[in-house]
């Protein structure tokens, strides 16, 4: 078991070999990836993360071969997981771009606005970095624009205290003047 982070070409490269492991078995893959995978498969290629968070189909087929492929290619425990299917908000899974479509499997990851929303969602130190990012792909540059926007995938406002905080010291309040 691997305890280091996952880079992009690791993580396309291990996809890659579970489709070759999926195909072998008559199975077709459908992965909706996001998180910190998405963000380096469609945002920014140097970024790391530790797993590749999905919503996978056929779940049990997909996670059976993933296990499987651990200690092949020396990857942690979890490299492949759905803890944060919870935390999706309620979007069609054909739309985003798709990163990789290879014999077995074919990897979606999240749009921009969808990873943003999850990500102000989970508000932790760690996706601070992501969070800028994403605001600026998306020319969020106020408190209440990233609000709008969060909003538009949790409208019971699902968010807690500390996610407001980190957002609001994140963003001016107000449009700066031009």
């Amino acid at each position: 078991m691997s305890e280091e982070y996952l880079t992009r070409e690791r993580m396309l490269a291990a996809l890659r070999r579970l489709g070759e492991v999926l195909v072998g078995r008559g199975i077709e893959a459908d992965l909706y990836v996001v998180g910190g995978a998405a963000v380096a498969f469609a945002f920014l290629s140097d970024r790391v993360t530790r797993d590749i968070d999905a919503i996978v189909a056929p779940v049990d087929e997909v996670f059976a071969a993933a296990r499987e492929l651990t200690a092949e290619l020396d990857l942690p425990d979890e490299w492949l997981n759905d803890t944060a299917k919870a935390f999706l908000p309620d979007v069609n899974l054909a739309q985003g771009p798709v990163v990789l479509h290879a014999p077995g499997i074919v990897v979606r990851t999240a749009p921009a606005e969808v990873v943003l929303a999850m990500k102000l969602l989970s508000a932790r130190a760690k996706d601070v970095q992501d969070i800028r990012l994403l605001a600026k792909m998306l020319d969020l540059t106020t408190a209440e624009q990233v609000w709008q926007l969060f909003l538009r995938y949790y409208p019971s406002g699902h968010l807690i205290d500390h996610s407001r905080l980190l957002v609001d010291d994140m963003f001016p309040t107000v449009q700066p003047h031009v």
